[in-house]
């Protein structure tokens, strides 16, 4: 099964206790439902769509067949997978890449303003 998130929409101001966000949940091509979390610590929940209910039973059972979240400071122990889980993980690392290219931006305009390194695209394979 192919899962995708699509439109991800994240509101800091409001992520109290978690992220707060919106966005689509796609399965092989097909938009399966709509993801909401008001990140109050309360249950993300599901909109989904008409027709789409034996897509999303599917979409839960493949999440619940991935590996448990290892333990961390916060969590001394692992953490069963979910959907719910998983889409907050990949929401965080969505949320983290989009951080990280945006100082790699910033650190690439620093370095050409001081003339320190000069950037060279990679020339293709031939």
């Amino acid at each position: 099964m192919n899962i995708e998130l699509k439109k991800i929409e994240y509101v800091e101001m409001l992520s109290m206790e978690t992220l707060c966000f919106t966005c689509e949940l796609w399965a092989d091509g097909k938009r399966v439902a709509q993801a909401r979390s008001l990140g109050d610590g309360s249950a993300t929940l599901f909109d989904v769509d008409a027709g789409e209910k034996k897509s999303f039973k599917d979409m839960q059972t493949w999440a619940l067949g991935l590996p448990p979240m290892p333990s961390s400071e916060l969590f001394p122990q692992e953490l069963p997978m979910n959907l719910e889980l998983w889409l907050s993980t990949q929401v965080s690392d969505h949320l983290l890449l989009q951080k990280f290219r945006g100082l790699m931006k910033a650190f690439k305009g620093v370095l050409r303003e001081h003339g320190i390194v000069q950037w060279y695209k990679r020339a293709a394979a031939p």
